[in-house]
């Protein structure tokens, strides 16, 4: 009776060892190759070790915080201007919507005129204002580019 027990122990352990054998015949076994650097160093190797230092990557960072605050400064300025010229312009347009029934025909028409010339100087300045600003990121990205030996690239 002893002996009854370990032999069943054995033959379940068999019997499982056979079944993992046969789950695992049937599955492809995925490849993998791993490409080692010869010892002597007369070949090459297949990996590169990256590495970076971190002093430097925090003064070009610095560099990059140092331009964004230049080119903030440069937008809020141009910004402002054009926040001026549209004050300006809608305050005109509130004088002529006060004198409204009062202006003849040749004072609206004129106005009129006046008016869609005042339009297109706005959007004449906005765009020349936008333009100044992707020159002015453009020139701040390669100065950086140039102090740092081409870092940061993605920017």
């Amino acid at each position: 009776m002893k002996q009854l027990s370990l032999i069943l122990s054995i033959i379940a352990t068999c019997l499982a060892g056979v079944l993992l054998y046969l789950y695992i015949k049937d599955r492809p076994v995925p490849v993998r190759t791993v490409t080692a650097a010869p010892a002597s160093g007369g070949g090459t190797s297949s990996f590169a070790i990256a590495y970076f230092d971190v002093d430097s990557l925090e003064s070009n960072f610095q560099l990059y915080k140092e331009a964004m605050s230049r080119i903030k400064t440069k937008e809020d300025a141009l910004t402002s201007d054009l926040t001026s010229m549209e004050k300006s312009y809608q305050k005109k347009i509130a004088e002529w919507q006060q004198k409204g029934n009062t202006m003849s025909q040749t004072e609206t028409e004129a106005a009129n005129r006046e008016y869609q010339e005042m339009q297109q100087r706005f959007a004449a300045r906005k765009q020349e204002m936008e333009q100044t600003m992707e020159n002015i990121k453009r020139d701040e990205m390669a100065k950086i580019r140039k102090k740092t030996g081409g870092f940061p690239e993605g920017l």
